[in-house]
């Protein structure tokens, strides 16, 4: 076992202003005036810049009650030998305080999940937990514990076991499961708008055969497929009953390239 670490931002000043008192500024400029958050048990959140992606990810999380432990799982956009990487102690550090890993939970998918390894390398340079994470801490507006998951591949049917997993730890000790995902990129604005809007009318079936479908038919390239595999299965396995389209956005609606865009949206699951 790895020895209890304080993981440092590693995008703060870059994706997101690195001062508490800007980052809560810009959190709040973003975030919408009246906010009524409902439960939910999984939730699509992207995972860009605040200054690409923050509407979306502020509006998403505006809408849902955050609760006390979510879990976090992304794809890895850093180079890692590791295929599911896990911080099992410790704490994510962040401008607005750190959030402490549900050492716990850990442990239990540590126990499910065979390829799920302790790895605190592999997450060192990564922003897809991180991003999404600073908008929950927002929303929260007290500390929030995490068991964050990152993927470096896109391997199915681990991602499906994860969520399984995920689901039957969900029974005795409840979170919300948070899914980083950038539903399109390198793709012109409209396309990417298009594409965004594919991937969340797919959801809305939590079949993962048809959301597979759906990226083939359209060409799409999402980031952080597994993490999508793992939430529908997550979601199929507790029951769900319906998702709700919370936003979505390009990144070129907020001054990116129009002819090289990554689509948003946010999605959550009841």
């Amino acid at each position: 076992m790895q020895a209890a670490t304080v993981r440092r931002p590693s995008v703060a000043g870059y994706f997101y202003p690195a001062g508490r008192g800007e980052l809560t500024a810009a959190l709040d400029q973003l975030a919408p005036a009246h906010a009524n958050g409902q439960q939910a048990m999984g939730l699509v959140l992207p995972h860009g810049s605040l200054r690409q992606a923050g509407k979306v990810l502020l509006s998403s999380v505006a809408s849902i009650a955050v609760p006390d432990r979510c879990v976090l799982v992304g794809p890895s956009h850093v180079q890692t030998h590791q295929r599911w990487s896990l911080l099992r102690n410790g704490s994510y550090d962040t401008p607005l305080g750190e959030a402490p890993i549900d050492e716990v939970l850990a442990q239990s998918l540590l126990e499910q999940c065979p390829f799920l390894e302790e790895d605190r390398y592999g997450q060192a340079g990564e922003h897809s937990a991180e991003v999404p994470l600073v908008a929950l801490q927002h929303r929260r507006r007290q500390t929030v514990s995490i068991v964050p998951v990152i993927a470096s591949q896109d391997d199915r049917e681990e991602a499906r076991s994860l969520g399984k997993a995920l689901a039957v730890a969900h029974a005795s000790r409840p979170f919300l499961l948070v899914a980083s995902v950038d539903c399109a990129q390198f793709v012109t604005q409209e396309a990417a708008r298009r594409q965004a809007q594919a991937v969340a009318s797919a959801l809305e079936r939590l079949d993962p055969d048809e959301l597979a479908a759906v990226w083939n038919a359209e060409k799409i390239q999402p980031c952080g497929a597994a993490a999508l595999e793992c939430l529908i299965a997550f979601a199929q396995t507790k029951g769900a009953t319906r998702t709700r389209l919370l936003a979505i956005g390009t990144s070129a609606d907020e001054g990116g390239d129009p002819c090289s865009a990554t689509g948003y949206a946010g999605v959550a699951i009841h």
